[in-house]
Formats: C-alpha cells, sequence, structure tokens
C-alpha cells in the first residue's frame, strides 16, 4: 500500500506535467497567456489558477467550500476590474536613467523622509541615474510625501459610486461564471495604469534596463510585455527575492518573462531549468539581496505563520499531535511570529490565539526557559528555506500536503521525512544550495544604483 509521503510525490509530479502541458499547448492558440489569472498556477493563494491546480489534483471539496472560493475570485476579479488608483510623481524632465526599479511599498514604508525597500533590502535615496516605480498595497495615506525620482502608485478610496458599480458588476459576473462565459483576460485596472504610466515615462525619458521583484504574476507579466513592446532593447531583470514555493507550478515559463531571472541558490535554478521550462542562459544564480547570514538562535524555537492559510481545524489539530511525540521531545515554549504583510489578518490572529492556548495548557516550571531545537511552520512559506540555511531542523504542518509540502524528488537538497499525514521533518543534505547569503547593500552594488 503506497504510504501518503509516496502518494504526495507522485501527485505533484502527475499535476506538474499537467499544467506543463496546459502551458505549452495554449501558448500556441495565444501568446500572452501568461497575462491571465486562470494560467497563474499558484499553489499557495487562492486564485483561479489554484482553482484549475484542484481540480488536476483530482482533489474533493465540499459543494459549500468550492461555491465559497468561486465566490471569492469574483469578488476579487470585480475588485481588480473597478479599482481606482492615485498617480503621485516629481521627476526632471527628459532626463535619462540606466535604472528603472519596479517595487512595491505600504503606507509604513513610505511614513518617512525615506523609503526602505524590502524586497531588495535597501534604502531608497535620491539617485541621479535610477527611477522607482512603487506600488503602495495599501489606500492612500492622508499625507503624501513628495520624493525625488520615485513614481507612487496609491489606490484611491472607494465612494458610494463604486460601491453601487461594484455590486452591479459583482452580479454581472457571477451570471457569467454560472453561463459559463467568464472572460478569462478580465481587465487588471493596475495593470492598465502601469503600462499607461510606462509608456509616457518611456517616451520621456531613456531607460536600459528594468529591475523587479519576480513572482510569475499575471501583472509583471503585463509590466515586461509593455516594456519590450515600447522597447524591445530595455534589458529586464527579474529578482526571486523569496523563493520557489514548495510546489512551484506558477514558475512554469509562460512567455512574457524577464530576460534575466536571478535567484540565490542552485537549487533553485536547477529547479527552474529542469523541471520548470526555462533556460539555463535565462537564470542566474547571485547572492541574496534579501536574506543574510544571521545568529542561528534568531531562528530556534519558533513557530512561522505563512502569507496564507489553509484548514484552521487541520492545522491546530496537528500542533497538538507533535506534543505528543516523545522522539522530538518538544517543550510548549516557541515564539509565534506573524507574516509581516498579515498582522491584521482576523484569521491569522485567530490561529495564533490558539496555538499559545494549546501551549499553556502544556506548560509548567519545569519547562518554562526550554528552549525547542527545531522551528515550526505552518502552510506554503518561503521561511522554511531560510531557517534550513541556518541549519536547523524544521516541522512543517500542511493542510493540504501536495501544494504545501517540499518533495526530495523536486528539491533535491532536502531530506523529507513525513512523521504522520500532514506533518513534515526537514533538513538541508547541502548547505548554501537552496540560498547563498548576501551582505548588506549587495543590490545597490551589483547595479551601481547611486554611483552616478
Amino acid at each position: 500500500m503506497i504510504n501518503q509521503q509516496d502518494f504526495i510525490n507522485d501527485k505533484q509530479q502527475e499535476v506538474l506535467e499537467k499544467v506543463s502541458q496546459i502551458i505549452k499547448n495554449d501558448l500556441k492558440n495565444n501568446k500572452n497567456i501568461s497575462l491571465s489569472d486562470h494560467y497563474y498556477f499558484n499553489s499557495w493563494a487562492d486564485n483561479y489558477g489554484k482553482k484549475k491546480l484542484i481540480q488536476l489534483a483530482n482533489m474533493k471539496q465540499r459543494f459549500t467550500d468550492s461555491l465559497y472560493l468561486n465566490l471569492k475570485l469574483i469578488f476579487r476579479q470585480t475588485a481588480v476590474e473597478l479599482q481606482k488608483y492615485f498617480v503621485n510623481y516629481n521627476l526632471e524632465d527628459k532626463k535619462n536613467y540606466s535604472n528603472l526599479i519596479v517595487s512595491y511599498c505600504d503606507n509604513n514604508a513610505i511614513k518617512n523622509d525615506k523609503i526602505f525597500d524590502k524586497f531588495f533590502s535597501s534604502s531608497i535615496d535620491d539617485s541621479k541615474d535610477t527611477l522607482w516605480f512603487l506600488i503602495n498595497v495599501d489606500s492612500a495615506p492622508k499625507k503624501i510625501n513628495q520624493f525625488k525620482n520615485i513614481i507612487l502608485f496609491y489606490k484611491t478610496k472607494n465612494n458610494f459610486l463604486f460601491k453601487i458599480n461594484f455590486y452591479f458588476l459583482f452580479l454581472k459576473n457571477i451570471i457569467l461564471f454560472f453561463l459559463r462565459k467568464e472572460n478569462k483576460f478580465f481587465r487588471d485596472n493596475l495593470a492598465e495604469i502601469l503600462k499607461r504610466e510606462l509608456m509616457y515615462v518611456l517616451s520621456k525619458h531613456k531607460i536600459k534596463r528594468v529591475i523587479m521583484p519576480f513572482e510569475s504574476q499575471p501583472l509583471q507579466h503585463a509590466i515586461l510585455k509593455k516594456i519590450k513592446d515600447i522597447d524591445y532593447q530595455i534589458k529586464t531583470i527579474g529578482y526571486l527575492h523569496a523563493a520557489l514555493p514548495p510546489f512551484p507550478t506558477d514558475f512554469v515559463w509562460k512567455n512574457n518573462e524577464p530576460d534575466v531571472f536571478l535567484v540565490h541558490g542552485n537549487a533553485q535554478k536547477e529547479i527552474l531549468t529542469n523541471r520548470l521550462g526555462w533556460s539555463k542562459n535565462t537564470v542566474q544564480v547571485t547572492n541574496s539581496f534579501r536574506f543574510q547570514k544571521n545568529s542561528r538562535e534568531k531562528y530556534i524555537n519558533k513557530i512561522y505563520l505563512p502569507y496564507s492559510l489553509g484548514n484552521l481545524d487541520i492545522l491546530i489539530k496537528k500542533f497538538e499531535k507533535l506534543f505528543k511525540f516523545d522522539f522530538l521531545n518538544l517543550s510548549p515554549t516557541f515564539e509565534i511570529r506573524n507574516h509581516p504583510f498579515m498582522i491584521n489578518s482576523k484569521k491569522h490572529k485567530h490561529l495564533e490565539q490558539k496555538l499559545n492556548y494549546v501551549m499553556s495548557k502544556l506548560k509548567n516550571k519545569n519547562n518554562e526557559k526550554i528552549k525547542n531545537k527545531f522551528s515550526i511552520f505552518f502552510g506554503a512559506t518561503a521561511a522554511i528555506l531560510e531557517v534550513l540555511e541556518h541549519e536547523i531542523v524544521a516541522i512543517h504542518i500542511c493542510s493540504e500536503p501536495v501544494f504545501e509540502s517540499h518533495n526530495s524528488k523536486i528539491w533535491t537538497s532536502i531530506k523529507s521525512e513525513q512523521l504522520e499525514p500532514n506533518i513534515f521533518k526537514y533538513e538541508l543534505l547541502k548547505k548554501n544550495s537552496i540560498i547563498q547569503f548576501g551582505e548588506k547593500n549587495d543590490f545597490l552594488k551589483k547595479f551601481n544604483i547611486y554611483n552616478n
């Protein structure tokens, strides 16, 4: 009888082959499928591509769960189609730049006089030779600072008219869905605004290269395509700022990709080139701009929550089970670290409270100061790889193991052991194979951002 780990390994391989074949076949009819959310086969967050992955994996869903997912996706699609944006910029007219950097920020990052970019771990100072496009994931703050050579994109606050239009379009999209007439290439208002601003900026300013954090999202493909449509000579560079997800179906090559794709480990290059269809010349290994070598103490005895959470009941039940494994000898003293973008998430706060409650029931005077040698991870998260590179064993609890667990056949530098269904133990087989740690300001130095 096949065990769960072998089943997961086989299922991941089967689904990955199906995704690759779908993309290969559909590229013959439409060279721009990368612009569609339906071809963004994201295994770790809800989108149309994830819905297709569930079907390809033959995963059973309750009718209510399927209905909820469909309504959630239609709701999100409607918001993407209608959301308005405000553009704020302060540029020197007809000035040329060596670099255009497209990245993301939030209101906390821009409330001060200087901005720190989390994706490249770099402070953004005045630069005569670099222009920044920063997409703010928050609504516009009350006060908007003027930053030289930075173009900021904000969500506008939605008024009563927006809400009326939203509910009408939401209802229309629901009807089209049930009539099986939904549009796979629905309008993304942010993409349209970014393309418009790119056209304006590139008509006024000559740019040599564009650099961006790259996660193979449709929005990012739209930006890359627009740049090449305007000026094919501009060099485009994508940077994998975190790491490939455990089941990296979203990174199967789809066209409109960057000219150069920088990753910070040979193991990740191997996966991209051997399993996901990328050219060895396109994928280049560099020291990480984000991850730096730290003390092991920083990562030991922690619980890491991911960006997206699955079934909380499964996660909590399996967490309780961990403390019954005598060979792990765990003490209920873990410190919980939430995902930085999920600090205000009610679902994440609820899980954090439940985990603390489980540990509080197990605590006594004898174990209050005992630190565990492991760290625990929930769901799909790149933090696992950073901790493994610090020579720490990782315990991984999944609600959807096919989409969230690391498979040793794909991740050949990781030893994966199933402790029981939905619980895995990982150890790194080859040091520096997944992440080559960098130094402070490596990004600024590599591309000479402030040398002019």
